[in-house]
């Protein structure tokens, strides 16, 4: 339900990204069909619609995205997942500004969309910090994160693990 403004959040970006690419896994209801029909045609950035027949999973859909991508970042975002207007523009930024970095992440606030409730789910923020406790729990908040398209190559996509796809790439990356 939260489609609409998921993809109006891309388009309000303080730095719109080079491309937008949509994994459509398995059939959509109508009403989503047609916000990403009405998104597609209003949006100046090239939107790429990938379909699967059915419902693949979430590496795979991820992996199938990825391998369509034109550019060397990944920003990976959920049809739920709302972007700060100035998420791209930071994102960016800091690869420009750190070269060596291969994936980065932030905090994030989840909001209960039935309560309304705000709930801020903090993460490591060091290099050192994430190693140390990704060997108990998943270091980064997905929905915040953007990754070098080679190092997605490298390790060879998201793995099938069920529920730990995320946490599994950045393991291996």
């Amino acid at each position: 339900d939260l489609l609409e403004s998921a993809l109006e959040s891309i388009e309000k970006n303080t730095r719109l990204p080079d491309e937008v690419i949509v994994v459509k896994d398995g059939p959509l209801r109508k009403r989503h069909n047609d916000l990403l029909t009405l998104f597609s045609s209003k949006c100046i950035v090239p939107i790429n619609v990938v379909e699967n027949e059915k419902n693949l999973g979430l590496a795979e859909s991820l992996n199938k995205g990825i391998i369509r991508a034109q550019f060397p970042i990944i920003v990976r975002a959920d049809a739920d997942d709302l972007n700060y207007c100035d998420r791209f523009e930071k994102l960016i930024s800091y690869f420009e500004n750190n070269p060596e970095t291969h994936i980065v992440g932030s905090n994030v606030t989840e909001i209960d969309h039935l309560t309304g409730k705000a709930n801020n789910k903090f993460v490591p923020g060091s290099h050192s910090d994430i190693i140390t406790y990704m060997a108990k729990r998943n270091p980064m908040n997905h929905m915040s994160v953007a990754f070098k398209r080679s190092v997605w190559q490298e390790v060879g996509g998201y793995p099938q693990l069920n529920l730990r796809e995320d946490y599994g790439f950045w393991v291996l990356a």
